[in-house]
């Protein structure tokens, strides 16, 4: 009887796992194939200091990638308030552009990157929002969590 038992709950056990193994198909998904590769702006305008932005590419994932990046080179940026005055950000290499400024924090900002192949972009104007300075950074260890403290004005 013991043994009639184990075997109905090994077969109970063991059809499920079957089931879910014999289920699955491979999806291999269709590759878009088209020439489209979207600028990508990774960065953001730092009001009192050095301004970093990267400029690169989209790329389409083709079989043996790399993984490499398409970096935008040869651009111009500048960052412009809304009273005309202009920031121009050098270029530092693979597609890094910066440039230290003091910016003022009543006025309104936008990043205005003009391409190699002479196509412009342009971002909305945003305000200038100056953060707090930081006094003091510091940690515990409580209940086995980290808690981080930072002071600031």
């Amino acid at each position: 009887m013991k043994k009639n038992c184990f075997s109905i709950k090994l077969l109970l056990y063991c059809i499920p796992v079957i089931i879910y193994v014999g289920c699955k198909v491979p999806y291999d998904p269709p590759l878009n194939t088209s020439p489209n590769h979207f600028l990508v702006v990774d960065g953001f305008i730092n009001s009192d200091g050095v301004t970093n932005v990267k400029l690169s590419r989209t790329r389409n994932i083709t079989s043996g990638d790399t993984a490499a990046y398409i970096n935008e080179p040869n651009a111009r940026v500048v960052i412009e308030d809304d009273r005309n005055d202009v920031y121009p950000l050098s270029e530092t290499g693979d597609g890094n552009y910066s440039g230290a400024y003091y910016l003022y924090p009543n006025n309104n900002y936008r990043l205005h990157i003009f391409t190699a192949d002479h196509k412009e972009y342009v971002s909305d104007f945003v305000p200038c929002k100056q953060s707090p300075k930081i006094d003091k950074i510091g940690w515990k260890f409580r209940n086995g969590n980290v808690q981080i403290f930072v002071n600031t004005h």
